[in-house]
């Protein structure tokens, strides 16, 4: 039974990915809920993004539900991410396992805030004297089970709101996610479905979520007493653009210390990514905290700070 629930899985994502595909053009513009796009957490942003087949630990929810049954305790993260016109993006999470259900559930929160800007008129340019305020908020909760002990699957239902200048609009969404272990040199193969769910409308005009498809591999370059250095690649397709390519590394020194980095190909904006990450130990506990740059290309490069704590 697990193993066709398990063909039955693989055979949907490959149908959607050929979906997805089949329509090479461009769309830039044409959906809505952008936010949606941004990924969270400093450590997947220093690889660039190159984290649905390592997804080991919360930041799961959002790159890959299926990785989420690598939490083996409770976990909990806060991002921050500081975007060009000082826009700012926050996203927390927290996960823990749970034996009777025999998985992980998570909940998370995300939020975009323009901060506060000037209305404008043709014949009041400079302001009218009112300000206003855009938001995009997305909460989620997530189930992750292992049906076997190498493949893992997980789903994310969550609920989506814009608001700006006194309109609304709300929409559900659901994300799915695979995690495979192929017990060679640690490789995992990972799969993600985003944003599938019904379309979002502003007044009169209706437009689809970014529906996001990625797959990719990762497996172990180095494993040392006190040094390891892994690598994953991975490819994206979502429905408002052409297909991107993401390559990155990491490395980890002494169990403390990690170095990390990525390039991203055929992206509008994104290029390459650095970061760093620290890892203390307070008894039982330890805490990472998580720092990436990422270089936008032709708008202002901006930086991720996360702080992860695990329980």
């Amino acid at each position: 039974m697990k193993r066709h629930f398990i063909h039955m899985i693989m055979l949907t994502i490959f149908l959607t990915s050929v979906s997805l595909a089949s329509d090479m053009k461009n769309k830039n513009g044409s959906v809505g809920a952008q936010f949606l796009k941004i990924g969270v957490g400093a450590r997947a942003s220093g690889m660039s993004g190159a984290f649905v087949a390592i997804s080991d630990d919360i930041s799961a929810v959002y790159y890959n539900p299926g990785g989420l049954t690598n939490v083996s305790s409770m976990q909990a993260m806060f991002t921050m991410i500081s975007l060009p016109a000082d826009i700012k993006y926050q996203f927390a999470a927290a996960a823990i396992p749970i034996d009777k259900i025999r998985g992980v559930i998570a909940v998370s929160f995300a939020n975009l805030n323009s901060g506060d800007m000037k209305v404008t008129t043709p014949m009041r340019p400079f302001g009218t004297g009112e300000n206003f305020c855009t938001s995009n908020i997305a909460t989620g909760i997530t189930y992750a089970s292992a049906l076997t002990d190498r493949f893992s699957f997980g789903m994310t239902m969550k609920a989506i709101g814009l608001y700006s200048f006194g309109y609304s609009t709300h929409s559900m969404g659901f994300d799915i996610g695979t995690l495979y272990k192929t017990g060679f040199k640690g490789m995992k193969i990972g799969a993600r479905i985003a944003n599938f769910g019904t379309d979002l409308k502003y007044i009169d005009e209706a437009f689809p979520m970014p529906v996001m498809m990625e797959i990719g591999s990762a497996f172990d370059l180095l494993e040392m007493e006190n040094v390891s250095l892994s690598t994953a690649f991975q490819g994206a397709r979502i429905n408002d653009s052409f297909e991107n390519y993401t390559l990155g590394f990491e490395s980890r020194l002494m169990s403390i210390l990690c170095l990390r980095t990525g390039y991203r190909w055929m992206n509008d904006s994104e290029r390459f990514s650095f970061g760093v990450g620290i890892v203390i130990p307070i008894g039982s506990y330890h805490i990472n905290i998580d720092y990436s740059y990422t270089d936008m290309h032709y708008l202002t490069n901006y930086q991720r700070f996360s702080i992860l704590l695990s329980l």
